[in-house]
């Protein structure tokens, strides 16, 4: 094995500096790369991250997303405008729906812009 090889890259570490508890299965960023947290993290703290796979993550009311398309995530709930691009949507989901299906960090061609 590469003697620098350091790990898979599935998870990432994830720091809690705010003064609420971060809960399991919230979205949050790190940098730009969008990491959904094992467990919860409590204030002051550090715990992992998901940085791969699809994950069902809350958005909010009112517009349906489509499998394939880009998903945006602005204050941990997935929205159709102003929001950071985290990934692609998995599989569609009608506006009624509380939650949809997300590949995050996957990105679909033409939709980074370079610094």
């Amino acid at each position: 094995m590469a003697k620098n090889y350091q790990q898979s890259g599935g998870m990432i570490e994830v720091s809690n500096k705010g003064t609420d508890v971060i809960k399991s299965g919230s979205v949050v960023m790190v940098g730009t790369l969008a990491a959904v947290v094992i467990a919860d993290i409590s204030a002051g703290e550090t715990g992992d991250g998901f940085a791969e796979g699809v994950f069902r993550l809350p958005k909010k009311g009112g517009f349906s997303l489509k499998a394939g398309t880009v998903a945006m995530v602005k204050d941990g709930v997935l929205t159709d405008t102003g929001g950071t691009t985290i990934g692609v949507v998995w599989g569609d989901a009608a506006d009624s729906a509380p939650a949809a299906a997300v590949k995050i960090n996957m990105f679909l061609p033409g939709t980074l812009k370079d610094g």
